[in-house]
């Protein structure tokens, strides 16, 4: 074969087989060769199935056409019309063959080679034309309503342009429909359905198994519901009526394996998702489940029978998880220790354990469930859930808004049963670690099993709850507490306080306890009047009486007895009214077993130490409560109490998810509590680094041939919308007049002197910012202040949800934002999104606030006294904000302030006061009360009014290092509290052993980037060694970016803010060039056609600098350049050490040697290591150093949490202190002498 056919035979396209593999199910082995066929330039059909055995798939193109006409004799002279030969079939010989095997499908490759070449357009195949699920419906729907095919084609059109039917394929789905042979589930099409269709589709059609009668309740497989194998079910009744529900089939052992592969499968993907993905996907379920709470509330009212206002409940303490989850970046961060040895850090990772396993009760269908998985998946585990067989409605419905939130297959799975998915769980070798809440005796069973088998386990299992009355207890809110956790949701939760133990006698309470126990309306929990609903089963309804009688029997007094209690319209239903025993003693039946009812157990104490003994022997040690309004009962009480929860004046001590749900005795089984700190430790496991990075001699080889390109990242836009809300009136003129916002409402300044907002591209006059006046300023603190006494009030938990909602309004008025951005400060629209995005993550960091905002705790510092920490705000606080980040920097500002409790003044650069504006309005519409935010407008004077005013408590600064030292100053000769960053001139070193590309491709973004105008802006690059040779390939990657108006879709880079900019930029090039420096690229004198009014510069690179260079001393801020040049690593080092600005720095290496000694000895706040923004994410903080940075604690992460926060430190003491002890002036200390 001679040299050019062979390289003709090289390049012919190849369509490869598909990759071998196991799968969950037939269907996802049919997908998976489905899709790959597409993307090679083949389709595939069914060939030969057996539907629970094998399946074998071929190409369509496989075969050959049969001529089935009759042999004619061909002398006669009749004239026979042909056939027309076929040209699709080829007899190809493809085949690829599943077979099921113990319960999974394996694919293997009989036959992988084409005999025809590959579709050069998968849309000229037939199947391209067929239609998908949705518009087969769509079909339907408008043919019922008289439309014909082709005014139905042009209407799907409209929604699908890439459509590619006719009218014919219409009439032939019409047809079908007709003869009703067509499974519109089943129905499927080469063309990839969009996502945002795929969540459309979702939210308006039923899944299958819901609309069977009664539905039947599927598995979770892999990322599919399917329907389970299993001939044996469980009836879900509805506990009021009786009435079936729906049937919960038996997952069958394969069922099981089969789930647990999917898990497995999906694991190594989802714990390799950023951190930040996975919580994004969490803040997207919360928004579903508030979005569907009304359909999760009927749903376990239905199938579990509480009260509906109780259901609501039940799933907004779910809910609580999955906000804490929203945070769980700062609650998964490891520690670091540099040099723990010479030349050796150590530090140490939270990594996911792998497939976890949760086993729920039937007491909160919601609630358990988002225990689990929330905190699980983000964490990085995948996850099986068992729900309760008793009411697994609620599991399901959470498992398809996860789905919808962007979970994806196989993280999270759901298997149904009862003890032997149970033991199937506990034996499993691939599920490492297995969370359980129910009864004491199953939560002692899977303890032991599951720990037999080496896995983590946690189990909240039985609770005996107990409250302890002191006489001088306030009477009302006493008795409306223990009625309310005695009887709520009739008894069947792990907190119900279920005995009260009255020291100094029951008598004094009785009547009033039976007046509001009788109060209580019995009725189904769908009924708006319902206080308590029925217990979940007959079952328990019998264990609850027989419990009551025996009671009676052993000699307890019936001060109520709801066991005979008729629901009118309702008799059938397991309905126990309110019952109290009294004279109740620890020996008998009824208070040594969990009664879980609407029972409460009356018991009697002489003393306060009788009754903490009463509590302290039972064997349950879930929680206790005390009433009383003694602080030394309490603080008696509160040491001396064996159990994991109290409660003082607090009937139900169920923690918040910031804090752990911690049980002790057997009310607990395990090591790590759920929720909480604790929980996320259970779900992980530690990983401890230790690396050395220091020179390795002669033995040392840099790594080659490194993958290149090192792309910017992408921001998703797509499915943004707009605000629908109403303009403002100062939108309404023509340009629009900026307003202040004061107390709540948008308000014209009375200002005469305004500013122009300039669209820098255009020059046309976008806005106009009034000056705001001196009175103007007054009013807006006055608001502040007046707001702050509420606001530092409102719980941590609202200040949150505020904030949850902003995060979410401000993804769906992305789009808008950008384009204010664009039109005011002139970066390009790729860049304003990500100008958002970033403040977006500040946003998102403030949902976990509670957490962050924690105090501390030390029992017994002394004898009988405590010390704890509080972390309280502020008061009001200020933010002064530059022009380059006109959403990312207040961003980082207010969010953060106000979720701490802080109120807040916010002065907007009058460049670009637009995005600010709107986000005050989305702040407003999730909810952020009057005066918490307010803005002013304006230059020096409004800046000098804000350093002077007494009222404000500390001032956030972003700007030039004049303008922030002057602040720095002046506020703080105040008194006040100041954070200012300020300048920049931030180096990147350029190892000879860097990866070219990458580091090239690097240092065009980071330099050129929003024209040089962030203080990020990567200006400087020494080239050590050989490495100054690439000067010549980074001109031609400059040269290649396109210089356009920012809305333009092909622009690279946009104007610089205003003319004077661009003149100060010029001039400081040129005098550069007059200095010596040789100009490599000069973007001076750029045109850009229809704009050419615009302060545009071009990328601009001068090379030979010296840091005696006036452009090398100041800070450009435009998209220059600068080379410099240095013979060894340590000379570099020592050029940017030299520099007196401290923001950042950066190096490009494959030596983790130079690496190491880089990050050592470099004097700047944030280091990269070929990263060439080191922006850190919101859970760590913005560390600028050195003249960058004026102040005592940076920007967001801890430090802006410490920043609008002072600590409140109290030592308690509640002893009863010996009367005649006298009085003792010495230094009280904790020792005794």
């Amino acid at each position: 074969m001679d040299i050019i056919s062979s390289i003709e035979l090289d390049e012919q396209p190849q369509m490869l087989p598909p990759p071998p593999g196991t799968f969950v199910d037939r269907e996802e082995l049919i997908q998976h060769v489905g899709e790959f066929a597409v993307s090679q330039g083949y389709v595939v059909t069914i060939k030969q199935s057996k539907r629970d055995k094998v399946v074998v798939l071929g190409c369509d193109r496989g075969g050959v056409y049969r001529n089935r006409r009759k042999h004619v004799d061909e002398s006669t002279a009749e004239c026979i019309r042909r056939r027309k030969t076929g040209s699709r079939l080829t007899n190809c010989p493809f085949e690829v063959v599943g077979k099921k095997d113990d319960g999974l499908w394996v694919l293997t490759v009989k036959n992988g080679t084409h005999n025809h070449e590959p579709l050069k357009d998968i849309g000229e195949h037939p199947s391209a034309r067929r239609f998908s699920e949705k518009e087969v419906l769509l079909i339907k729907e408008m043919t019922e309503a008289g439309l014909k095919p082709r005014q139905i084609l042009k209407r799907l059109r409209q929604s699908n342009p890439d459509l590619l039917s006719t009218p014919k394929h219409v009439y032939n789905v019409k047809a079908k429909l007709r003869q009703g042979n067509m499974s519109v589930r089943n129905y499927k099409s080469l063309r990839p359905e969009k996502s945002a269709v795929r969540n459309n589709y979702l939210s308006v059609m039923e899944p299958s198994w819901r609309q069977r009668n009664p539905p039947r309740v599927p598995n979770l497989i892999g990322g599919r519901f399917v329907d389970s194998q299993s001939f044996a079910s469980i009836d879900v009744i509805n506990p009021a009526t009786q009435e079936v529900v729906s049937q919960v089939p038996l997952t069958t052992n394969e069922e099981l394996r089969a789930a647990v592969f999917a898990a497995k499968r999906a694991f190594s993907s989802w714990r390799n998702t950023p951190i930040t993905t996975r919580q994004r996907i969490m803040f997207k379920f919360q928004e579903l489940i508030q979005r569907d709470i009304d359909k999760l509330a009927m749903i376990i009212t239905n199938e579990h029978g509480k009260a509906l206002k109780d259901a609501y409940g039940d799933v907004l303490c779910g809910l609580e998880v999955v906000e804490h989850a929203c945070g769980l970046a700062t609650l998964q961060i490891g520690e670091f220790v540099s040099n723990v040895s010479d030349g050796v850090d150590s530090y140490s990772i939270r990594e996911p354990l792998g497939v976890c396993a949760g086993i729920c009760p039937f007491d909160f269908p919601a609630m358990i469930p988002l225990w689990m998985i929330s905190i699980a998946v983000t964490c990085g585990n995948t996850f099986i859930l068992k729900p309760s067989e008793e009411d697994p409605g609620a599991a399901v419905m959470l498992a398809e808004l996860a789905v919808e939130a962007g979970l994806p297959n196989g993280v999270l799975n759901i298997v149904h049963g009862s003890d032997e998915i149970i033991n199937a769980i506990c034996d499993d070798d691939d599920i490492k670690a297995i969370s359980f809440v129910g009864p004491n005796s199953a939560g002692t069973y899977v303890y032991s099993r599951a720990s037999a088998k080496g896995k983590r386990v946690q189990c909240n299992i039985g609770a005996k709850n107990h409250a302890v009355v002191m006489p001088d207890a306030s009477m009302d809110t006493t008795l409306n507490a223990l009625v309310t956790a005695g009887f709520g949701r009739a008894g069947q939760k792990c907190m119900a306080l279920s005995t009260v133990v009255f020291v100094g006698g029951l008598t004094p309470w009785e009547e009033k306890l039976v007046e509001r126990a009788k109060a209580i309306k019995v009725q189904p929990g769908i009924e708006p009047d319902s206080d308590l609903g029925p217990v979940i089963n007959k079952q328990a309804k019998e264990f609850i009486c027989k419990l009551i009688q025996s009671s009676v029997e052993s000699g307890a007094r019936l001060v109520v007895d709801g066991r005979n209690i008729v629901v009118p319209g309702y008799e059938q239903g397991n309905f126990i009214g309110p019952t109290i025993l009294s004279h109740v003693k620890p020996s008998m039946e009824c208070y040594k077993e969990e009664i879980w009812g609407p029972v409460l157990l009356c018991m009697e104490a002489d003393s306060i130490e009788e009754a903490i003994d009463i509590v302290n022997r039972n064997k349950y040690g879930n929680g206790a409560s005390i009433f009383t309004t003694s602080g030394v009962a309490a603080r008696k009480f509160q040491t001396e109490i064996e159990v994991g929860q109290v409660g003082i004046n607090v009937p139900i001590s169920v923690p918040l998810p910031f804090s752990c749900y911690t049980s002790s005795k057997p009310s607990f089984a395990g090591e790590l509590s759920f929720d909480g700190k604790a929980g996320i430790q259970f779900y992980t496991q530690i990983k401890t680094v230790t690396q050395q990075w220091k020179d390795l001699g002669d033995n040392y080889m840099p790594a080659k041939n490194l993958r290149s390109g090192l792309r910017p990242p992408i921001l998703a836009s797509a499915g943004y919308r707009f605000s629908t809300a109403t303009e403002f009136s100062h939108n309404q003129r023509n340009p629009p007049r900026v307003p202040n916002l004061i107390g709540g409402s948008f308000v014209d300044s009375k200002s005469t002197t305004t500013i122009d907002v300039t669209n820098p591209a255009t020059q046309q006059v976008v806005s106009q910012v009034p000056l705001t006046t001196n009175e103007e300023f007054k009013a807006a603190v006055a608001a502040a202040k007046h707001a702050f006494p509420s606001w530092r009030n409102t719980p941590i938990t609202t200040r949150q949800r505020v904030m949850l909602k902003l995060q979410e309004l401000i993804r769906r008025d992305m789009d808008k934002l950008a384009k204010n951005i664009t039109a005011e400060q002139g970066k390009t629209l790729k860049d304003a999104h990500g100008d958002v995005f970033r403040g977006l993550e500040v946003v998102e960091h403030a949902c976990g606030m509670a957490t962050l905002q924690m105090g501390e705790y030390v029992p017994n510092v002394s004898s009988g006294i405590d010390t704890y920490s509080i972390r309280e705000p502020l008061g009001v606080c200020a933010g002064i904000c530059p022009f380059n980040f006109p959403a990312m920097i207040p961003l980082w500002m207010f969010p953060v302030a106000v979720t701490c409790g802080n109120t807040f003044i916010l002065k907007p650069s009058e460049k670009d006061p637009g995005a600010s504006i709107i986000l005050a309005e989305l702040a407003m519409e999730a909810g952020l009360p009057d005066g918490v935010l307010n803005i002013v407008h304006g230059t020096n004077d409004i800046v000098n009014a804000i350093c002077d005013d007494d009222d404000i408590r500390a001032i956030s600064f972003v700007g030039s290092n004049t303008a922030g030292m002057h602040i720095y100053g002046r506020a703080s000769a105040k008194g006040k509290r100041v954070q200012s960053n300020m300048g920049a001139k931030n180096h990147g070193i350029v190892m000879p052993d860097a990866n070219k590309d990458a580091a090239l491709n690097a240092l065009v973004a980071a330099g050129f980037g929003a024209a040089g105008q962030r203080c990020m802006a990567l200006s400087t690059v020494v080239f050590v060694g050989d490495s100054e040779s690439w000067e010549t390939e980074l001109v031609e990657r400059a040269k290649a970016l396109k210089v356009n108006a920012g809305t333009e879709p092909d622009a690279d880079l946009g104007p610089v803010i205003s003319k004077e900019a661009k003149e100060r930029i010029c001039r400081l090039i040129q005098s550069g060039v007059d200095s010596g420096a040789k100009l490599l690229l000069d973007g001076r004198n750029i045109v850009v056609p229809g704009y050419e009014k615009g302060n545009f510069i071009g990328p601009t690179i001068l090379s030979g600098v010296t840091a005696d260079m006036e452009c090398y001393k100041e800070e450009i801020f435009g998209p220059v350049l600068i080379c410099m040049k240095a013979d060894s690593l340590e000379e570099a080092i020592n050029i940017l050490n030299k520099n007196k600005y401290g923001n950042g720095a950066a190096i490009f290496t494959t030596s983790g040697a130079a690496a190491r000694k880089f990050q050592t000895e470099i004097e700047a706040g944030q280091v990269g290591i070929n990263v060439p923004i080191p922006v850190p994410l919101p859970f760590f903080s913005f560390t600028g150093s050195k003249a960058s940075f004026a102040g005592d604690l940076n920007f967001y992460g801890k430090a802006g949490v410490n920043f609008y926060t002072q600590i409140k430190t109290i030592t308690q003491q509640w002893k009863d202190l010996p009367t005649g002890s006298g009085v003792s002036l010495a230094m009280p200390t904790s020792q005794k002498l």
